[in-house]
């Protein structure tokens, strides 16, 4: 068909078709009223749903507003109640509280990060994943808490060096440095050691170094349930302790870190005394434990990290619900290689990363940005913490530490306190003893400097050249053959023991 053949419609109002089309339908398809009746009922029907359906969407979109402007409103309210609360308490502080929730999402994406890059988060994976992600700076006490109230986290950020403490504390973090220096390496704690094997089966790295200067733990030698942990049986470690460390310094440290933490929290400072005593835990500054004269409890164990430090996101064992710790930035003598702790905007510019996540709630701690000290109270055993990557530049690093009390040392006082009191100084191995009992161990002590494998070595000697002598002299006319294998036997330590006691050697 052309174009010619169609019709052309003509615009005039007569022409139109008339909107009642039953005189157009063919015969035997006309509908009734009733049916025209029914159709537009059923058209009624369908926009009335409609609308209601609309208007109840619209209803509840107001009341999802009104519900997230009345939860505002509380959390404003219970800001400023927990702010007034604790201004009450600390009027010299500025104090900021933080309504938190345990998100399990950031932590199994973080996860899978770790599992992906085989190693720790850094701060670029975490801005990519979670651009709202908190991050602590500001100079004050910051509180995480949750509606109800509950305490999760705290973070007590210093402005700078201008407390009448300071000095102590520069004293304090001073020892702790030079302490560490001459321990060994620690790869068996959790926070450090753990790792996972990622989809490809390759074991996640952890980054940095760990050591733990003073305190206890469960011991894995026979006999034994507790030992005191001992510095590395280096000349270098020698010298550090000869030259810096007094008897009273462990005792000083835990006393300082008790001091700290009280200014922070009383209540979680009673949660460790609480554990302590219930366990017969000896505090970390303790060097005479004998089973059973545990000082005034405390925390078990003070470990110390540095060289960019960084672990997988992880929950403690310990036994103590909280973990407190201080961070702070120190440059190294390049003559003496001992560090000193430094308070300025700049000195935190020299490691880059290495933030602490309390990463449960979506909370970090940004170290880059706090010119002092910077002190943590998390629950450990409860909520998913780590340290992130961190670059320093040559010669500085960010010193970190934790006190706590671990779940295998209070089994191990709790179970000495039960036995009879002859048995317990014989279980424990403090750590001014180690080296009497490892050969590999030199004490902390300075008073007992001496490197027991080298005497060992000497005595050995010295005990072969008299068995030696014994066996020629008994016998005179035998050849070389016959007495080396003479000696051979004797010096056996069987032969030797048994007859020792009856030349009263």
């Amino acid at each position: 068909m052309d174009d010619h053949s169609l019709p052309v419609l003509d615009m005039d109002d007569q022409s139109l078709p008339n909107h009642d089309m039953d005189d157009q339908i063919p015969t035997g398809l006309t509908r009734t009223k009733s049916q025209k009746r029914n159709a537009l009922k059923k058209k009624h029907k369908i926009f009335h749903d409609q609308n209601r359906k609309s208007a109840k969407e619209e209803e509840k979109k107001k009341e999802e507003e009104e519900k997230k402007k009345e939860k505002e409103k509380e959390m404003t309210a219970l800001l400023k109640h927990y702010h007034d609360q604790l201004m009450a308490d600390m009027p010299d502080l500025p104090v900021y509280p933080h309504i938190v929730e345990d998100n399990p999402t950031i932590v199994d994406t973080l996860q899978d990060v770790e599992e992906k890059e085989k190693g720790p988060v850094s701060r670029q994976n975490i801005d990519n994943e979670f651009p709202d992600f908190v991050w602590l700076s500001e100079p004050g006490l910051h509180l995480g808490l949750t509606v109800e109230g509950k305490f999760c986290f705290a973070s007590k950020i210093h402005a700078h060096k201008t407390e009448e403490s300071a000095d102590l504390m520069e004293k304090c973090l001073t020892k702790i440095m030079k302490i560490s220096h001459a321990m060994p390496k620690i790869t068996m704690n959790a926070a450090h050691a753990q790792s996972r094997l990622n989809k490809e089966g390759i074991e996640t790295r952890v980054e940095g170094i760990m050591k733990i200067p003073a305190g206890h733990h469960s011991s894995q030698e026979k006999g034994k349930s507790v030992v005191g942990y001992a510095p590395t049986n280096t000349r270098a470690a020698a010298q550090i302790l000869n030259k810096s460390i007094t008897l009273n310094d462990p005792d000083f440290i835990e006393k300082f870190y008790t001091y700290r933490l009280a200014l922070i929290s009383p209540k979680v400072l009673n949660n460790f005394v609480v554990v302590g005593e219930k366990y017969t835990v000896p505090p970390f500054g303790q060097t005479n434990f004998n089973g059973s004269n545990a000082a005034f409890p405390f925390a078990g164990s003070l470990a110390v990290t540095s060289k960019n430090f960084s672990n997988l996101l992880h929950k403690d064992g310990d036994i103590s619900d909280f973990v407190f710790g201080i961070w702070w930035n120190a440059k190294m003598d390049a003559q003496t290689k001992e560090y000193t702790p430094h308070f300025t905007a700049d000195a935190a510019k020299k490691t880059t990363g290495g933030a602490f996540l309390f990463a449960s709630y979506g909370y970090g701690v940004d170290f880059e940005e706090c010119p002092n000290i910077v002190e943590n109270i998390w629950k450990g055993n409860h909520d998913y913490h780590c340290t992130i990557q961190s670059h320093s530049v040559k010669g500085w690093t960010r010193f970190g530490t934790s006190i706590q009390t671990s779940r295998g040392l209070a089994m191990r006082t709790e179970a000495l306190a039960n036995m009879p009191p002859e048995e317990r100084a014989s279980k424990v191995i403090n750590g001014d003893q180690r080296n009497a009992i490892s050969p590999r161990r030199y004490s902390w002590h300075p008073l007992r400097m001496v490197n027991y494998k080298r005497l060992e070595t000497l005595g050995d000697a010295i005990l072969k050249f008299i068995d030696s002598e014994k066996v020629v002299a008994e016998h005179p006319h035998r050849h070389e053959g016959f007495l080396t294998k003479c000696e051979d036997y004797v010096v056996q330590n069987v032969p030797r023991t048994a007859c020792y006691p009856k030349t009263a050697l």
